[in-house]
């Protein structure tokens, strides 16, 4: 339905006044992925996608597709679907009215245009009702109808502004697997756009995480959960345990006054901090091997929250958090039981104070 396009933003710059809201960002999108760009409120990710978009103009830098300059485009120039948070349907046309909107605006002929919002609410599995309003509709319904509208018109770029945080949790996990169902088959080159960080790793090829206004890491989801280069990117991406501690030599730190061996990439000696997942402690059992590193300690909470069982662990000076599949046969642990806690030394990231 749509042809795929390579998006790159080279030092892209946005000032409101005396404010920095976007400060130099470069990337590339390939053709037919979808980058996620993640983080917290205020950090830049929506104004570059408005960027993209070009509902606002850059200060600085420049933003092409396939090659093509768009910096300077109005946004009915750049051949670019948007969906947004708030849906921003007409209330007083119907679905199919504002399907077709954007192909009666480019002046499509009726029976094309007909054709054409046939295939995309077919797409969104929203056949039937095309001659409804919009608040006749949930609140699913009215984004994938959204979505459609955005679809229709067979855009280069797709922008996806955080469409599914009005949605409650049941629609927001059918959604998810709805729209990267679509943008795969499509191979439409997308930015989604969410302050959400298990919709951005589980949709999206690339995940570039944003920190006042510039991109602190781009990368796998795999790598940016599991290889953080900040504390910044650490904390915000996932559940973390953290702990001071000091680095002491190349791989190896001083935790609650112990020696042992650690991520320390780079980190110079001195104060530290110690980062770890809480899926990646092993509470009691045998030891694996190259499970080097573990503490005893004393289980101080449960809780059992579906799939995972939390517990924290008081070790010395350490809390630790700790998680375990909630699995039929697993192990589990009561308050007061004493445990010991393993981990792996690659698994233990060193991050400068």
């Amino acid at each position: 339905m749509t042809r795929s396009a390579a998006l790159t933003l080279r030092g892209v710059t946005k000032h409101f006044g005396a404010a920095v809201a976007v400060d130099g960002v470069s990337l590339d999108v390939a053709p037919g992925s979808m980058l996620g760009l993640l983080g917290p409120s205020g950090c830049g990710k929506t104004t570059v996608l408005r960027a993209i978009a070009g509902l606002v103009p850059v200060t600085a830098g420049t933003i092409t597709v396939d090659g093509e300059d768009i910096t300077a485009r109005p946004p009915h120039g750049r051949d670019i679907g948007l969906v947004f948070q708030q849906y921003a349907l007409f209330p007083h046309l119907s679905v199919a009215a504002n399907v077709g909107f954007g192909l009666e605006m480019r002046g499509v002929a009726a029976a094309e245009r007909r054709t054409r919002v046939a295939e995309a609410l077919a797409m969104v599995q929203l056949s039937g009702l095309d001659g409804r309003r919009p608040r006749e509709l949930s609140g699913g319904q009215q984004q994938r109808v959204a979505l459609a509208r955005a679809l229709v018109i067979r855009p280069r770029i797709l922008l996806l502004d955080e469409p599914l945080s009005n949605l409650d949790a049941r629609l927001r996990d059918e959604l998810r697997v709805e729209i990267r169902r679509i943008q795969q088959r499509l191979r439409i080159t997308t930015v989604f756009v969410t302050h959400d960080q298990a919709e951005a790793l589980a949709m999206c090829d690339v995940v570039g995480v944003m920190s006042q206004g510039r991109v602190a890491q781009i990368g796998p989801p795999a790598e940016i959960y599991e290889r953080p280069v900040s504390r910044m990117v650490a904390e915000f991406v996932g559940r973390l345990n953290t702990w001071p501690c000091e680095v002491v030599a190349p791989g190896r730190i001083r935790l609650d006054g112990r020696e042992m061996p650690a991520a320390t990439d780079g980190v110079a000696n001195g104060a530290a901090l110690a980062t770890i997942r809480p899926h990646r402690l092993l509470l009691g059992g045998a030891a694996p091997a190259g499970a080097l590193n573990h503490v005893t300690g004393q289980v101080t909470h449960v809780a059992y929250v579906g799939d995972l069982v939390q517990y924290h662990v008081a070790a010395g000076a350490l809390q630790l958090r700790v998680e375990a599949h909630a699995a039929r046969h697993a192990e589990t642990h009561r308050v007061g039981d004493v445990v010991e806690c393993r981990w792996w030394p690659d698994d233990l990231r060193v991050f400068g104070a």
